[in-house]
């Protein structure tokens, strides 16, 4: 391509994108000739920023925590940037009614499913009704819904991201998407289907290299909605890094099972430092439940395995799903403070739209929608069978003190910080008293 085609290219017009999952999509965009912002939640304030930046387009993903703030958001930016197009993706529009367009007149692009080859279509300008996996506004003013676009099949044919966002010193790779378990709460299977489709091993490790030559970066977290479904394919991507010779940390979330002491070792050997679990609950009739295929003992033989090789390690637990008691939380709690894991993450089960828990709570009357708070937090938006929503969110925060608030729990805590003693030292207010000691001795 020659440097004229190339300015040709740039001047097609600018690409804002917000809080968006696929890098993929921003270096598509890029590929068709627009430049690109990329910007998060807390960076920047959204509506101000869109009037300096002033894109042709702007595409947002919208979770459902934020759905009704950031649908209040993007139609003040469309009063005030007639000519923007707004586009949105997010799980709140999986389930989407065909009248999402018209009961918002401000968005002029729903993209319902995989946002990358649907965006290429919408940015290259083919016309509405050919484009698979969207819903807007036609020319007589009518909500319409396109068929749905096929999952990608080979994700090595998407581009190479050429911006990757940084945060805490740690860069995010999309290394594989689907999952065949249909777990009760997750949306996993629903928003990216029940294929598990993997990057090759060598696309992975070239997206390693370029940025570790561009960011000077070693940290990476290795983003997959089941990460270790293929053990062969988990091995293959673990001695292509080693064999690369890549000085790298990495982290992943896997499922407790399938794993064994070969697996831990080889990727512990390739750089990997910290794992998140999904334990969800101590009690065995609710993990029987859920659909997940793992049980208790699973769970704490790869706890053990991970903690034999010195990996940091994140479990996530849930509190408030139906058949939830005080005495199934109390096993939850219970399991936590026994695997005794580097961090504790215990969260509120969500009926999001689409997922079997949702379908349960409307059929068994357990949904109770409300903007009201209890000590400041929100009240969960589901009871169970047995406990109201307040008993659940209390339950909820006793597992997390309990977890946090242990004497071992404290000590381990203080032993860190005594070992990080010289650090503290020098970062301290008071730092620059320290050579008047070294030079007193």
């Amino acid at each position: 391509m020659t440097n004229n085609e190339v300015k040709q290219k740039q001047i097609r017009g600018k690409v804002y994108f917000y809080n968006t999952e696929s890098l993929f999509a921003s270096a598509i965009a890029k590929e068709l000739g627009y430049s690109t912002v990329l910007k998060y939640t807390g960076d920047v304030d959204l509506e101000n920023d869109i009037l300096e930046e002033s894109p042709d387009y702007l595409v947002v993903n919208v979770s459902f925590c934020n759905f009704r703030l950031m649908l209040h958001s993007l139609e003040k930016i469309k009063s005030l940037l007639p000519s923007i197009k707004i586009i949105v993706t997010g799980e709140p529009f999986l389930t989407y009614n065909t009248n999402v367009t018209y009961e918002n007149p401000f968005i002029d692009y729903v993209i319902t499913g995989e946002v990358e080859y649907t965006l290429r279509d919408i940015l290259d300008g083919e016309a509405d009704n050919d484009i698979l996996g969207i819903c807007y506004t036609d020319e007589n003013m009518q909500s319409a819904k396109n068929e749905k676009r096929p999952f990608i099949e080979n994700l090595d044919n998407l581009p190479t991201p050429s911006k990757h966002p940084i945060k805490n010193n740690t860069i995010t790779i999309e290394v594989s998407r689907g999952c065949p378990y249909h777990c009760f709460f997750c949306l996993a299977s629903v928003n990216n289907g029940i294929a598990h489709r993997v990057r090759s091993p060598q696309s992975i490790v070239n997206e390693i290299k370029y940025c570790i030559k561009k960011y000077n970066i070693k940290n990476f977290c290795f983003k997959s909605d089941i990460f270790n479904f293929d053990n062969k394919w988990v091995m293959e991507l673990c001695r292509n890094i080693t064999d690369n010779e890549l000085k790298i940390h990495w982290s992943c979330d896997i499922l407790p099972k399938n794993i064994d002491e070969n697996i831990i070792k080889l990727m512990y050997s390739s750089g990997l430092r910290h794992c998140r679990i999904g334990v969800e609950s101590g009690s065995k009739e609710i993990l029987e439940k859920l659909d997940k295929d793992i049980s208790i003992e699973n769970i704490k033989q790869t706890i053990t395995l991970l903690k034999k090789y010195k990996i940091k390690t994140t479990c996530y637990y849930l509190f408030g799903l139906p058949w939830e008691t005080e005495e199934t939380a109390e096993e939850t709690t219970k399991l936590a403070i026994e695997l005794d894991s580097d961090n504790a993450v215990f969260n509120i089960a969500v009926p999001f739209a689409g997922t079997k828990f949702f379908v349960y709570t409307m059929l068994n009357k357990l949904f109770s929608p409300q903007s009201e708070t209890v000590e400041g937090e929100k009240r969960p938006l589901a009871r169970s069978h047995s406990l109201s929503q307040e008993k659940i969110l209390e339950l909820k925060n006793e597992a997390e003190k309990r977890f946090y608030n242990r004497p071992k729990r404290k000590f381990k805590s203080l032993i860190k910080k005594l070992f990080n003693y010289p650090a503290l030292i020098t970062q301290a207010p008071h730092r620059n008293l320290l050579p008047f000691f070294v030079r007193r001795k």
